[in-house]
């Protein structure tokens, strides 16, 4: 019987070690390795939520990417990318797709603003904003399903 709980233990814990290989995307995180880890299914049981998005932060034309590195329930993390894969923020939260562009901008970059469901009916805010290095957190808030949508969600028509 101890010899069956022993093995029992070794097998669990050699999966366990299996799933925590791909329960972190590679580092530095680049591109191409977000995309090959995404791959191997590490993101796959988060799939209503999608793996990149694109927003124009610099207002050019041409969309910065965010690649899924983290999924949960109430969303996705993403490491967001130029299109040259330069690297601009680690870690950006956000319940997809509600992420925008705001008028704010700089150094060439503009602020952008996620959502983010909060478990309590409402939405976390977080406003994002370019230091000359990368994107930081500068403003966090939760408001109502109410104020982000500006009606009384109990109301029908």
């Amino acid at each position: 019987m101890r010899g069956l709980v022993i093995s029992t233990l070794i097998l669990l814990s050699l999966g366990c070690a299996a799933i925590a290989q791909n329960s972190e995307p590679p580092k530095p995180l680049t591109v191409d390795g977000i995309r090959r880890w995404q791959q191997t299914g590490a993101l796959k049981d988060w799939s209503p939520w999608p793996l990149e998005m694109k927003l124009d932060l610099r207002g050019d034309g041409s969309s910065e990417l965010f690649l899924a590195i983290l999924g949960f329930s109430r969303g996705m993390d993403y490491a967001v990318f130029t299109g040259q894969g330069r690297i601009l923020c680690d870690r950006v939260s956000c319940t997809p797709p509600l992420a925008d562009v705001l008028d704010d901008k700089r150094n060439g970059y503009h602020d952008f603003v996620t959502f983010q469901m909060s478990g309590r009916g409402g939405y976390m805010v977080r406003v994002y904003s370019w230091n000359g290095q990368k994107y930081t957190g500068k403003v966090n808030y939760e408001i109502t399903y109410d104020q982000l949508y500006g009606r009384d969600s109990r109301q029908t028509k």
